[in-house]
């Protein structure tokens, strides 16, 4: 299980910057949205459906680089001991 992570993080260090500031982005905002969501169930506001919006706008955000980083790996075809050049 441990391996897995491991090669999660290692895909996650290799996106672009972009994807990274946006996947990091896209985090902080759902938790704002969630703390909009929970300030509203506490005190009756219009704070719930912002709180949604946020949320969801987060989670489309998310999705170009939780892509990147759950994308199967690509597999290489072995070369079966075959030379080049004969």
């Amino acid at each position: 299980m441990i391996g897995w992570y491991r090669r999660k993080l290692d895909k996650f260090l290799q996106l672009p910057r972009y994807l990274i500031i946006l996947h990091i982005t896209a985090k902080t905002v759902f938790c704002l949205g969630l703390g909009m969501l929970l300030a509203a169930y506490i005190e009756s506001a219009p704070w719930a459906l912002v709180g949604w919006i946020i949320i969801a706008v987060s989670i489309l955000a998310s999705i170009p680089s939780s892509i990147a980083i759950l994308r199967p790996e690509k597999r290489r075809p072995e070369s079966g001991g075959e030379t080049q050049g004969e």
